[in-house]
C-alpha cells in the first residue's frame, strides 16, 4: 500500500518538477567559418543555486551564449536567446555596424523566473575586426584601458536597458575571448554595486583586464568563473608580467604540467579534426605548448615591452594602427598573407639577422634594419597593402628590430615560436573548451586546476614534477596568477 501511495505522489508531483531541455546553437568554425552545430541543456532552476558555486550545467549553457555571439550581426545570438525564452532582446549600435577600433557589440535579453527578472548579457566574441586595436590598448595605469572602456560602455547600456525593471533582478554575464575580458570586468562592476549573490558570470579563454593591486581574487568576486586553456596565447593577454590579472576564480583545463597522464587524456578528449596542439614541437628541448607560452610570454614582456609606460610611449599607437588596418580596415584578409610571409623570410635569414642586429657595430645594425625594411615592404606588397615605402628609421621597422634584437638572443625559443604557429593558433579554438566540458560532464568529474605547476631545470629542458615528496633540493613553482617562477627548497 505504501509503495502505491508513493508512486501516486510521484505522478502528481511530476508536473511541478522542471527538467532541463536541450537547445541547439551554432557558431562559425575558426578554421574556415563553416557553421558548427552544438547543443546544451538549460533550465531556469540553474539560477536557484548560489552564484558562488560552480555549475557545470550553467557553464555549458554560458558557453552556448558566448559562442552564439560570433558574427558581424546579432542574428545568431538573438535566435538562441529566443529559444531559451528570453524576450525584450536589445543590442547596441556597435553590434550592427562595422566594428571600429574601440567599439564593442553588446546584447541583452530578459525573462521572469520564480519572482525575479533574469537578465542575460554578452558581447560579440569574434569577427570584431578593427577592435583588435582595443585589445592592445593597455593604458599606462589602472585596468586595461581597452577592455575597461568596453565594460563601462556595457554598464551604461545595461543601466538604460533596466529602466522600468522592478523587483529582484538576477544577472547572467558571459563571453569568449575579448568578450570574456569585457564580461569579467562588467561582472566585477556589478559585484561592487550590488554584491555577488544575484550575479552569475562564466567567461571563456579570458584575457586579463584587472590589475593585481585591486585584489581581484577577493571573495566578493568568487561568483566569476574564468575557464582558461593554458595552451591558448590569448589568455596571456594582457601580460601578468605587467601586473594584470582576472577578477574571480581562474579554472585551468588540464595540461602536460598539471596532469601526469595528460598525453592519454588528450587523445580521449580532443576528438575534433582540426586539433593540432599535440603536434607542437620545441627546438632542442622537450616541453609542451602550455609550458612554452607560460615561460616565454613573460620573458618577452619583460625584455621588449619592459613596462606599461614604455609600451604606451613606444609601441601602443603603432600596434593599434597596424592591427586595426590589417584586421579590419583594409579589404580582404591581408593578415593571412602578411604574417606567414614575414615568418618565412625571418626564418630564412635568421643567422644573418642575428649577426647584424646583435652586432656592436652601428653600421651592421643599420644594415639589419634596412634588411627588415625590405622584408616589411615586400610583405605589404604581397598582401596587397598600399603604403608609404618604409625606411630603416620608420617606426614599424624600429619596433620589429627591437623585438628581434631581444628574440634572437634565444634563437631556440624564437624558432620554436615561428615553427609552431598552427598549434599555437589552435589553442584558441572553442572546440577545445567544448571537448573538455563534455568530457567532464560525461564522466561526472571536474578536472580543473589552478594552473600552477612544479619543475626542475635541466640541460635538456624542464623536468615536470607531479609528486614533490619524491624530490630533494630546489624546485621551481610556476605561479599562474603572477606568471612567475618561485624557488622552493625541498629537504
Amino acid at each position: 500500500m505504501r509503495n502505491k501511495i508513493s508512486a501516486l505522489l510521484l505522478v502528481l508531483l511530476m508536473p511541478l518538477t522542471t527538467f532541463a531541455e536541450t537547445y541547439t546553437y551554432t557558431y562559425p568554425s575558426p578554421v574556415d567559418s563553416t557553421v558548427i552545430y552544438e547543443a546544451c541543456d538549460y533550465e531556469d532552476s540553474y539560477f536557484d543555486q548560489s552564484s558562488t558555486d560552480f555549475s557545470l550545467e550553467l557553464c555549458q549553457a554560458s558557453m552556448g551564449i558566448a559562442l552564439s555571439t560570433f558574427g558581424k550581426t546579432p542574428n545568431r545570438i538573438k535566435s538562441f536567446m529566443d529559444d531559451l525564452g528570453f524576450s525584450d532582446i536589445e543590442w547596441n549600435q556597435d553590434y550592427n555596424t562595422q566594428p571600429g577600433r574601440d567599439s564593442i557589440g553588446i546584447i541583452a535579453g530578459r525573462k521572469q523566473i520564480e519572482g525575479s527578472t533574469l537578465i542575460v548579457m554578452s558581447f560579440r566574441g569574434a569577427f570584431y575586426e578593427a577592435e583588435w586595436a582595443s585589445n592592445f590598448t593597455s593604458g599606462v595605469k589602472g585596468k586595461h584601458q581597452g577592455f575597461n572602456k568596453a565594460a563601462k560602455d556595457a554598464l551604461a547600456f545595461l543601466d538604460e536597458y533596466m529602466q522600468g525593471v522592478t523587483g529582484d533582478v538576477k544577472f547572467w554575464i558571459t563571453g569568449y575571448s575579448r568578450a570574456a575580458a569585457c564580461a569579467n570586468l562588467l561582472a566585477a562592476k556589478l559585484d561592487n554595486r550590488y554584491g555577488n549573490s544575484n550575479i552569475y558570470c562564466y567567461t571563456f579563454e579570458t584575457p586579463s583586464g584587472a590589475i593585481r593591486r585591486d585584489n581581484p581574487k577577493d571573495t566578493l568576486y568568487s561568483n566569476i568563473f574564468n575557464l582558461v586553456n593554458p595552451s591558448d596565447p590569448v589568455t596571456y593577454v594582457a601580460p601578468t608580467a605587467l601586473g594584470f590579472a582576472r577578477y574571480g576564480v581562474d579554472m585551468y583545463y588540464p595540461s602536460a604540467e598539471t596532469c601526469e597522464n595528460f598525453a592519454s587524456l588528450e587523445k580521449d578528449v580532443m576528438t575534433f579534426d582540426d586539433y593540432c596542439i599535440d603536434q607542437f614541437k620545441a627546438v632542442n628541448a622537450n616541453y609542451s605548448q602550455s609550458y612554452f607560452l607560460s615561460q616565454y610570454i613573460p620573458k618577452v614582456t619583460k625584455g621588449v615591452l619592459k613596462s606599461r609606460l614604455h609600451y604606451v610611449v613606444n609601441y601602443q599607437d603603432l600596434l593599434r594602427d597596424v592591427l586595426a588596418a590589417v584586421e579590419g580596415e583594409l579589404e580582404g584578409d591581408p593578415s593571412e598573407i602578411l604574417l606567414p610571409y614575414l615568418e618565412d623570410r625571418i626564418l630564412g635569414r635568421m643567422d644573418r639577422l642575428k649577426e647584424l642586429l646583435l652586432s656592436d657595430d652601428s653600421d651592421d645594425q643599420l644594415e639589419g634594419r634596412q634588411c627588415l625594411a625590405k622584408m616589411l615592404n615586400d610583405a605589404y606588397r604581397k598582401a596587397g597593402i598600399v603604403h608609404k615605402e618604409l625606411k630603416a628609421a620608420s617606426k614599424e621597422v624600429k619596433f620589429l628590430a627591437e623585438a628581434l634584437t631581444f628574440a634572437l638572443q634565444d634563437v631556440a625559443s624564437f624558432t620554436t615560436l615561428l615553427t609552431n604557429i598552427d598549434p599555437i593558433k589552435c589553442g584558441h579554438y572553442p572546440q577545445i573548451a567544448l571537448c573538455w566540458l563534455k568530457y567532464m560532464d560525461e564522466n561526472d568529474q571536474l578536472l580543473f586546476t589552478s594552473g600552477d605547476y612544479y619543475f626542475i631545470k635541466t640541460c635538456k629542458g624542464p623536468k615536470i614534477i607531479f609528486d614533490k615528496s619524491k624530490v630533494k633540493g630546489t624546485v621551481y613553482r610556476y605561479d599562474a596568477y603572477t606568471g612567475t617562477n618561485k624557488k622552493e627548497a625541498i629537504n
